[in-house]
């Protein structure tokens, strides 16, 4: 391989690869390897695991040793930035993160030897953005500059069903939410016996008479009030139980706490009910929306 740092003329009469993946294409029965110059990347070297190294490094110079980024984010997640600074003396500087001309994160390092450090910034528009790295002594003595190029992507909707014996305030606000926020929102709402109201927000209409695996499998998270849920038929009982299970958020809105009996009915999912009803019940109460799953 031609080490970085190595001239062609350097290596006259030796055979030059231009990456390991051609290493390992042309000696695929290579285990052992001397390996000189400034090494190889973590990616790398995570390929020869299974071939045994013998190291011939040049010292470290002195900067960025290490810079470890996501490529991905998706909108309201931290971007994080890890890596190390090598210092060959006792010094100190400031590390800082910049983006659209404005600072995110700094950080000041003093040591010597490999400095460890992380920044971190949260992006606040879908796009492709990219971030520069400092490292700085003073106003007038930049000792690099390091692009971070980021793809910051709008997360997908959130998929959220309500099953509940009335309307009621709670779901107002979640309607309001989910319209504002571009989430789909599907509602089942009863309004007198055996005649309920369904409404659909960001999503196309299906039908929610029954609560199948089918209709499930199109929700992340599920709001039934305890009435309603202990009201289900078994071969409700059986579809959402086989949610859960396969990953749906659920959250359950009380009214009142649910009897000993009625928990021990529904202890499939139920059965933390018992210990501390009060508790849960205040819990619950407090939620106004919950992002219990995502895909």
């Amino acid at each position: 391989m031609l080490p970085r740092a190595s001239s062609t003329d350097e290596l006259s009469g030796v055979k030059l690869l231009p990456n390991v993946a051609m290493l390992q294409r042309q000696y695929p029965q290579l285990q052992r390897l001397h390996l000189f110059g400034d090494g190889l990347r973590p990616d790398e070297l995570e390929t020869l695991e299974t071939v045994t190294l013998t190291l011939h490094l040049n010292a470290l110079p002195e900067g960025m040793v290490f810079v470890s980024f996501p490529k991905h984010i998706a909108l309201g997640e931290q971007l994080q930035i890890q890596g190390t600074w090598h210092a060959l003396r006792y010094d100190s500087l400031w590390l800082y993160l910049e983006g659209s001309g404005m600072r995110s994160d700094s950080l000041l390092l003093v040591g010597e030897g490999k400095l460890p450090f992380e920044l971190i910034t949260t992006p606040k528009q879908a796009g492709e953005w990219c971030y520069t790295l400092y490292a700085i002594r003073s106003a007038r003595d930049t000792l690099c500059a390091e692009s971070i190029p980021i793809s910051v992507r709008k997360p997908a909707p959130i998929r959220m069903l309500i099953v509940e014996r009335a309307p009621n305030f709670e779901t107002r606000t979640l309607k309001q939410w989910a319209a504002a926020t571009g989430n789909a929102l599907a509602l089942r709402s009863t309004i007198s016996r055996g005649k309920a109201l369904t409404e659909f927000l960001n999503m196309s209409p299906l039908a929610l008479e029954r609560l199948s695996t089918a209709v499930l499998d199109k929700f992340d998270v599920a709001i039934v009030d305890f009435e309603t849920l202990a009201s289900l038929s078994a071969r409700e009982q059986t579809a959402l139980q086989q949610a859960i299970e396969n990953g749906l958020g659920l959250l359950i809105a009380l009214s009142e706490p649910p009897t000993a009996g009625q928990a021990k009915a529904n202890d499939f999912f139920l059965g933390f009910l018992k210990v501390r009803p009060q508790k849960i019940k205040r819990v619950l109460q407090n939620c106004t929306a919950c992002h219990l799953r995502s895909r």
